[in-house]
C-alpha cells in the first residue's frame, strides 16, 4: 500500500481524517490522508499484489483512508488476472480483520497476516476466533520465515516506483486518470523487473 497525491493545485488542509472531511476544489476525487510523515494531504491510496518473481500481477486504486477492505479484492484481482488461484497470501498488519480472516478461510484461501509488529505478542489476547489462530500461526518458525519475505518482496516496487522511477504524485486529477495512471507505472515497473530477471538468465 502507498498512498499518492495528486499534483498540487491549490490544495487545501483539513485538520482530521473522517468520512465528513473538506474536499479538494483541485481534484473532488481525492481524500483527505496522512502521510508516513504524519502530515494530512489529499491523496489516493493505491494497492499492488506481487508474485514470487516479483512482477506486480493486480492493482488496485481507491480513496480508502485503511486498507482493511482491500485484501478480498486484491486476492480476487489477482484470480481474474492470472487465472490462477493466490496461493498464500503474505499481507501487512494493514488488512487484518476477524472479517478478513474468515472470508479466506472460508474460500479455503491460504494466507499470513501480520498480527503486530516483529511477530510481538500482543498487550491484550484477541477476541476473534481467527484472529487468535493467525496469532498462534505467526509465532511459528516456518510462518516467521515466509513472512518475512514480504518485507522485501512485497514493498520493493512501492520502493523502487518511488526512489527509481520518481513516482511519487500523479501528475493527473480525477479517479479515473490516476487510477490510469498508477496502472501504467504498475506496467513499467514490470518492465524494469522483466528486464532484470532477463540479465540474471544470460
Amino acid at each position: 500500500m502507498s498512498r499518492l497525491r495528486p499534483a498540487p493545485r491549490g490544495t487545501e488542509r483539513g485538520d482530521r481524517v473522517t468520512e465528513k472531511s473538506q474536499k479538494s476544489f483541485a481534484d473532488p476525487d481525492a481524500q483527505m490522508m496522512k502521510t508516513s510523515d504524519g502530515a494530512l494531504t489529499y491523496a489516493y491510496d493505491v494497492q499492488a499484489a506481487v508474485s514470487d518473481d516479483g512482477l506486480i500481477v493486480a492493482t488496485r486504486h481507491t480513496t480508502d483512508v485503511n486498507d482493511m477492505g482491500q485484501l478480498i479484492p486484491m486476492v480476487d484481482e489477482v484470480e481474474r488476472n492470472t487465472g490462477e488461484s493466490a496461493g498464500t497470501v503474505l499481507a501487512d498488519n494493514g488488512y487484518l480483520t476477524e472479517k478478513n480472516l474468515q472470508t479466506m478461510r472460508a474460500g479455503g484461501q491460504k494466507c499470513l497476516v501480520a498480527v503486530a509488529r516483529e511477530f510481538r505478542r500482543p498487550n491484550r489476547w484477541p477476541k476473534g476466533a481467527e484472529t487468535r489462530r493467525m496469532h498462534l500461526i505467526q509465532r511459528l518458525p516456518w510462518a516467521q520465515k515466509l513472512h518475512g519475505r514480504r518485507k522485501t518482496q512485497g514493498e520493493r516496487q512501492f520502493a523502487e516506483t518511488k526512489q527509481a522511477m520518481g513516482f511519487r504524485r500523479h501528475a493527473l486529477g480525477g479517479r479515473e486518470k490516476t487510477a490510469g495512471q498508477w496502472d501504467l507505472v504498475a506496467a513499467a515497473y514490470n518492465l524494469r523487473r522483466l528486464y532484470v530477471l532477463g540479465q540474471a538468465m544470460a
